[in-house]
């Protein structure tokens, strides 16, 4: 387990991990071969509409993207993780906290639905123009960089879905603001790494994990089988 670099875990629209691969490398090349195996069977052959993948760095994977689905799915931002590496670069905890809360008031509406792109961009900006320069822990060039990166990701939509929440029976809807359900199955992982556990093993621990978190949603929307 020592030699693992990447753990890749694909949720459906109700969280559910749909499939996990562990990688020993972080190149693209070796994760758009595990794709196809992780997403096309929780593709339902009559689907209609658009497809969305919601990664935590999309300008890292949209190309890997488009080239393994041809063009069909196409990859968005999730706000968290934009919201959380401008916010990242203040220097106290207290100025992030409120940072954060300031953008996610910019990138979302009174509804809790993402706004439109011009429409977030103009909220982005006025957001950040409030930070004191004082408050930034890095350099003035890296922080206008950063606002700068982050603000023509939200121009150009990648951060934009028409309906922002996916609603099933009676459950609560779910709202897809990050790829952040999936942070505690990499906090697991972590403390499996640091063992001499092989490979086998440490996926076996895993899947205790995605099993019970399955389980969990699956109860939540009523798709569990009945036994």
């Amino acid at each position: 387990m020592t030699d693992a670099k990447l753990l890749l875990l694909v949720q459906n629209e109700i969280g559910q991990i749909v499939g996990r691969h562990l990688t020993r490398s972080e190149n693209n090349e070796e994760t758009s071969a595990l794709l196809p195996e992780s997403i096309v069977p929780t593709l339902s052959p009559d689907s209609s509409g658009e497809m969305f993948l919601v990664c935590d760095n999309a300008n890292a994977v949209r190309t890997m993207v488009a080239s393994v689905f041809d063009g069909v799915i196409t990859v968005k931002q999730d706000p968290f993780h934009l919201i959380d590496r401008v916010s990242a670069k203040l220097a106290s905890k207290p100025k992030q906290k409120w940072l954060k809360k300031e953008f996610r008031s910019a990138l979302y509406d009174v509804d809790r639905q993402l706004r439109p792109p011009d429409e977030m961009e103009i909220e982005f900006k006025k957001v950040v123009e409030f930070v004191d320069l004082s408050d930034v822990s890095c350099t003035e060039a890296s922080w206008t960089g950063c606002c700068k990166y982050n603000a023509k990701l939200i121009r150009e939509g990648d951060l934009h879905v028409p309906i922002n929440d996916y609603r099933e029976g009676r459950a609560k809807p779910v709202r897809i603001v990050a790829t952040s359900q999936l942070e505690d199955f990499h906090s697991a992982l972590k403390k499996l790494l640091n063992r001499s556990l092989s490979v086998d093993v440490g996926m076996r621990i895993l899947d205790v994990f995605i099993v019970r978190h399955n389980l969990r949603m699956g109860t939540k929307f009523g798709r569990n089988p009945s036994f």
